[in-house]
């Protein structure tokens, strides 16, 4: 695994419970998740990248079987305590360990930015093996050039690896892996 993954899955367990607390104060917008759940048609949702587990939660609230895959430890025991009518495995999104066709829908929120941009093709038809054939994907990433390893405050400046996509870019990459884009919202992080 590269060092750049490996210190942001060291980081995210040395501020697991920071992450924890920030993440259920900031959650992901309402407006989001419902625009989502009035396209989703299915029943067994992928949370790729679950964290603590606060979206899982969400969507287990409107009835949704969900799953839940990390790459952080500390960060699944956390999900687990959140969402204890949940599974959440120890697993890399680049290589699920999951049969074909397993999920009505995927929920890669504010986790595919630390795919290495090498890996992002690859990653992308993996989730596209695991999801259905009329599956629904969320998935998010942050615009611009930057990929490598940074910190922030918020983390006890802690690095973490990112990977940032131009639009064009990352809309090529969903449509040459078979995706069709349904929705697109174009937005700036809020401070």
């Amino acid at each position: 695994m590269e060092r750049g993954v490996k210190r942001t899955i060291k980081t995210y367990n040395e501020i697991a419970e920071i992450y924890d607390r920030l993440q259920y104060s900031t959650d992901v917008s309402e407006e989001i998740i419902e625009s989502f759940l009035r396209k989703f048609q299915g029943q067994y949702l992928l949370d790729v990248g679950c964290g603590p587990g606060n979206d899982t939660g969400v969507f287990v609230e409107y009835g949704l079987d969900v799953s839940g895959i990390d790459l952080s430890e500390r960060l699944l025991r956390l999900a687990t305590g959140n969402v204890p009518q949940s599974s959440f495995l120890l697993m890399d999104m680049r290589r699920p360990a999951m049969k074909d066709g397993s999920f009505d829908g995927l929920w890669v929120c504010s986790s595919f930015i630390h795919i290495p941009r090498r890996d992002a093709g690859a990653t992308m038809k993996e989730f596209a093996r695991v999801l259905k054939p009329d599956g629904l994907m969320f998935i998010n990433v942050m615009e611009g050039e930057r990929e490598g390893k940074f910190k922030s405050r918020l983390y006890l400046d802690k690095e973490r690896f990112f990977t940032d996509y131009s639009v064009n870019d990352f809309r090529k990459m969903i449509e040459d892996e078979g995706f069709e884009i349904v929705d697109e919202m174009i937005g700036r992080e809020r401070k």
